[in-house]
């Protein structure tokens, strides 16, 4: 997925960089798992900021940073690594922005589905559950509900 199309899903207060013509491969928030063409979101934690780790990312070739503190990177150090900042109000929210723009564009869009299980609806797939698996589902649920009782055998009377 491109970085443009990625940045239509999320509400940002200013983007700086480079956006044309990314292809993103992942979006992450632990600067650890930075790999090529992913997307960090710098989210403030109750221990650590990962404002911090924004240099770590875009050394490990982070396409864009998602950022709530727009002085937390300079911008000449974005011009000068080739990527974009997105400012945000919150990077939390962002984060379920950006996940839902991405995931639900490769969920429909897959091939993988067998064709017993899934609609297809102009070239995107809808993945069904099948009755038999339906079936099981409820029959679990009622054997955990169930409640037992104990047979009453005499009661005491005063």
């Amino acid at each position: 997925m491109e970085l443009t199309q990625l940045l239509n899903s999320v509400h940002a207060i200013q983007v700086t960089g480079e956006v044309q013509r990314r292809d993103v491969a992942d979006i992450v928030y632990d600067s650890r798992k930075v790999q090529k063409n992913s997307v960090f979101v710098a989210i403030k934690g109750y221990k650590t900021d990962g404002h911090k780790f924004l240099q770590d990312a875009i050394n490990k070739g982070a396409v864009a940073v998602v950022v709530e503190d727009d002085n937390a990177i300079p911008d000449d150090l974005i011009t000068h690594s080739q990527i974009a900042k997105i400012l945000v109000i919150d990077c939390r929210k962002a984060l379920a922005e950006l996940s839902k723009g991405f995931y639900n564009c490769l969920l429909y869009t897959s091939d993988a589905a067998d064709e017993r299980s899934s609609v297809d609806l102009g070239g995107r797939r809808i993945i069904k559950k099948k009755k038999q698996d339906k079936k099981k589902t409820k029959k679990k649920l009622i054997k955990k509900t169930k409640i037992t009782r104990k047979k009453t055998i005499r009661t005491r009377e005063k």
